[in-house]
């Protein structure tokens, strides 16, 4: 007895293409709603540490496969923001003199993180001049001259004149900088960490949610 089994033309093409439709369908939808959860998750830490909105935007996600549903979708987390290692890892800044501004030094308008004016900045917005302060075996200060009864508010952006009696209780010099030869800026969040659990709780869940049920013809 002889017997020849065989499958109908093109029936194992039509199952494996159908198959792969479905993994790529569960694979990149399910990479993509993980995305959303990452990203959430990111910017739930950063904005945990104290942040605010605007610098919880920078931490953005994509799909680099598009909206295309392939067996093997890529996605790509990122900060727009340059600087933002330095808050993951802290960091310890060298330089000639990196000067840092004292509590009555206003806050860079709009910035996100908030974040006080750098002396180049502060003359920008002003018009004030600045001036070195040397103190022998001490950080050297950067301050200006309270002239014509001009006097800075603590928090307040900018410099505002004093009349009358309280002109003449403004100090004539106010201290704004102070001048270090390195700062060490402290790690303020672990995004990482929290991109990587996210990832972890919700990867499976999204790609099973995601099958299609398949019955193999």
């Amino acid at each position: 007895m002889k017997l020849v089994i065989g499958a109908e033309a093109g029936q194992w093409q039509r199952a494996s293409t159908e198959w792969e439709r479905i993994v790529a369908k569960a694979a990149s939808r399910g990479l993509r709603a993980t995305l959303g959860d990452a990203v959430r998750a990111g910017r739930a830490e950063i904005a945990n540490a104290g942040f605010g909105s605007g610098f919880q935007r920078t931490l953005q996600g994509k799909m680099l496969s598009g909206s295309k549903e392939v067996l093997n979708p890529l996605a790509w987390i990122h900060s727009t923001a340059n600087f933002a290692d330095v808050f993951e890892t802290g960091k310890t800044i060298s330089g000639n003199l990196l000067w840092i501004p004292l509590p009555n030094v206003p806050q860079w308008p709009g910035a996100s993180p908030p974040r006080q004016l750098t002396p180049r900045k502060f003359v920008q917005l002003t018009g004030a001049k600045l001036f070195t302060i040397k103190r022998p075996g001490k950080n050297p200060i950067l301050a200006v001259k309270n002239e014509g009864g001009i006097a800075i508010a603590p928090g307040a952006f900018g410099l505002r004149r004093r009349r009358g009696r309280q002109r003449r209780e403004q100090p004539r010099i106010i201290p704004l900088f102070v001048g270090v030869p390195t700062t060490t800026i402290p790690k303020r969040f672990d995004v990482h960490k929290a991109i990587e659990d996210a990832v972890n709780a919700n990867l499976q869940r999204h790609y099973l949610e995601n099958l299609e049920k398949y019955e193999g013809r």
